[in-house]
């Protein structure tokens, strides 16, 4: 019997980062037989672009997409990145390849369906940056050379704010309040 993948909670940072590290050292144990954190996972609810629920054979799991960060819902762009990950998440089976988890509990992860990355489409068809803060992936980063040179998507739009900043100046209260 395959072993069970942990239901990701925001909440498990509030009891400090032993926890947090605890939880981490399990991830790769907890996933199923085959490789190392993959499991495959059918779509529940798209939240945005780059985030999103599934269910693994755990259960539900709420996952944040690794190395992109997608305009946020009420910024331009952001219905349009929202949309393009539920058209490529919708009745598909899912790899996922979890990679850790972020500062709110999610499964930071790497998704793919039928030989197609999701991060490396958003960022080709120029609906998501390349984090680079938390990313140094080469094929993210010429894709985003690539969108911003044929002024794909947002790159249209000859200054786009990107996420990280445009949620600073408009500040939404803590999650799970």
């Amino acid at each position: 019997m395959s072993p069970v993948l942990p239901r990701c909670r925001p909440r498990w940072t509030a009891f400090g980062p032993r926890l947090t590290l605890a939880v981490l050292c399990l991830l790769p144990a907890c996933a199923p037989a085959g490789p190392p954190g993959v499991f495959t996972a059918t779509l529940v609810k798209v939240l945005d672009g780059d985030s999103f629920v599934v269910r693994g054979p755990g259960g539900k799991v709420e996952v944040r997409l690794q190395g992109v960060d997608c305009p946020e819902r009420d910024q331009p762009y952001g219905a349009e990145a929202r949309q393009f990950t539920r058209d490529f998440l919708t009745g598909r089976r899912l790899a996922v390849e979890g990679l850790g988890l972020d500062d709110y509990g999610r499964l930071l992860a790497k998704v793919g369906a039928k030989d197609r990355d999701l991060a490396l489409d958003l960022v080709r068809a120029g609906l998501a940056w390349h984090y680079k803060r938390y990313s140094s992936d080469r094929d993210l980063e010429s894709a985003e050379r690539g969108a911003r040179r044929a002024k794909r998507g947002l790159w249209a739009d000859p200054r786009p704010v990107p996420p990280w900043k445009w949620r600073k100046t408009h500040q939404k209260p803590p999650r799970g309040r």
